[in-house]
């Protein structure tokens, strides 16, 4: 499982990503140690990298375009999208979903509409 954000301020992700990230993975009967975390920012990797370093079966973008990782294809933010034996989902970064807003509180309600579809939950 890998997530590739987009976050000028850390290294990775930011302490607020973080703690929003991890109940979410939980529920998902997942933990932050199985996943790998790409900060794009930092690091600009192409799907190509990915597949042959990690070969991901789930791809989740926060904040990164299907394009700036060369995917052959874009779609609507989340739309689970299975390509080349793995499972994509788009979304808005991470910043969109923290906080208390009727704006993040829908962005979280769409994002775990989609991790519950792909992760089976």
């Amino acid at each position: 499982i890998m997530l590739i954000v987009s976050e000028k301020e850390a290294a990775y992700l930011q302490d607020a990503s973080l703690q929003f990230l991890a109940p979410i993975l939980g529920a998902c009967k997942l933990n932050l140690g199985d996943v790998a975390i790409v900060n794009y920012h930092n690091d600009p990797v192409d799907y190509t990298f990915l597949k042959e370093k990690l070969a991901p079966r789930f791809l989740l973008l926060f904040g990164v375009t299907a394009k700036q990782i060369q995917l052959p294809f874009t779609v609507p933010h989340y739309q689970v999208q299975q390509h080349d034996n793995c499972s994509f989902l788009l979304a808005p970064s991470l910043e969109t979903m923290l906080g208390d807003s009727q704006g993040a509180k829908l962005e979280k309600s769409k994002l775990w509409l989609c991790l519950k579809q792909m992760f089976n939950v």
